[in-house]
């Protein structure tokens, strides 16, 4: 029954990024800020600005304000392209754009006469910081994540934000995170904009394979109250999503047993054992095998994964010959 509750939990978060919409719940989108002038600095009003995400097709179009600003809000995380538009100016058009979970990304295009010759320089993006945001938040993604030497959970993806310490080992099978001392059962857990977190005692979550998350954020201090009933920090996060473009793969990550570090045996001071775990092993096989694409171009998109997994473990506590084999499977 509890595998099963834990499927049907997975299925769910992956159905809230299968139709290109809005999002109704927690901040599981971001956003784009665009400031418009013209080459004497101005700020131009009335540019029609279309952000286009090259990957689904989704799109917004809308025009800057007397001040040459504009915000859209409620984007997908992806990437985007911007095409700005003026009577009398040369379009400008900025490819590559990227909308992180929970945050602004800022945007400046400068527009020229039509009439005036000019030359164009391109050239990378720089890194910017949204001042309109309170909280502290550390933001990564999956491509990030596998340039690092983490371990492939949840929980050493939140310790990577300052202020985090890993929980007592005794609660939640010491998968658990303190957020600046508070307690581990004052987080909260939002995957795709859904709280997972248990109610029952605070600790622990509903969580999908570790390869369907696509980006995470942590928050340590200072966000809004949409994340409530939590006076520890939050841990936000989406699950990878299809596109126009079909994609399949498969991977796989076997840890032996040889190579894992293992708790000693513990003696008392007569030099009896107290705990004995000199036999103690276990190795694990993790396999991923996924697929993704459009049922509906623009529309509807699919992105499936299987993940068997295979744990073996060994322990003997009787100092004996036989020893207690566990194996699970799920």
């Amino acid at each position: 029954m509890f595998n099963m509750k834990k499927s049907v939990a997975a299925l769910a978060v992956a159905a809230t990024l299968g139709i290109s919409a809005n999002a109704y719940a927690g901040n599981n989108d971001g956003g784009i800020v665009v400031s418009v002038s013209d080459s004497a600095e101005m700020p131009l009003s009335d540019v029609s600005v279309v952000i286009r995400n090259t990957e689904t097709g989704f799109s917004r179009s809308v025009s800057t304000d007397g001040d040459g600003n504009l915000r859209v809000g409620l984007l997908p995380v992806g990437t985007y392209e911007i095409v700005a538009n003026k009577d009398g100016f040369d379009a400008v058009t900025l490819g590559s754009v990227t909308v992180k979970i929970g945050q602004n990304t800022n945007v400046y295009l400068v527009l020229y006469p039509d009439n005036v010759e000019k030359i164009s320089v391109t050239g990378t993006a720089i890194a910017s910081i949204d001042f309109t945001s309170t909280e502290s938040a550390l933001n990564i993604s999956a491509v990030e994540l596998e340039r690092l030497p983490v371990p492939r959970n949840v929980t050493s993806v939140a310790l990577l934000a300052p202020g985090t310490t890993e929980g007592d080992s005794r609660f939640g099978n010491g998968n658990t995170v303190s957020f600046g001392g508070s307690s581990i059962a004052e987080n909260q857990v939002y995957i795709n904009g859904l709280n997972v977190t248990n109610f029952r005692n605070g600790v622990g979550f509903s969580n999908p394979p570790y390869d369907f998350y696509d980006q995470f954020q942590i928050k340590t201090g200072g966000y809004s109250a949409e994340f409530g009933r939590s006076t520890g920090g939050v841990i936000n996060a989406v699950v990878k999503s299809g596109t126009n473009e079909f994609h399949a793969g498969v991977n796989a990550y076997f840890i032996p047993s040889d190579l894992r570090e293992y708790r000693p045996s513990v003696k008392d001071a007569d030099g009896n054992y107290v705990t004995y775990r000199e036999n103690d092993k276990s190795s694990s096989t993790n396999y991923n095998i996924w697929t993704s694409g459009a049922l509906i171009e623009d529309k509807l998109f699919f992105y499936a994964i299987y993940n068997p997994r295979s744990v073996e473990s060994t322990t003997d506590r009787t100092l004996s010959d036989g020893e207690l084999n566990k194996e699970s499977d799920d």
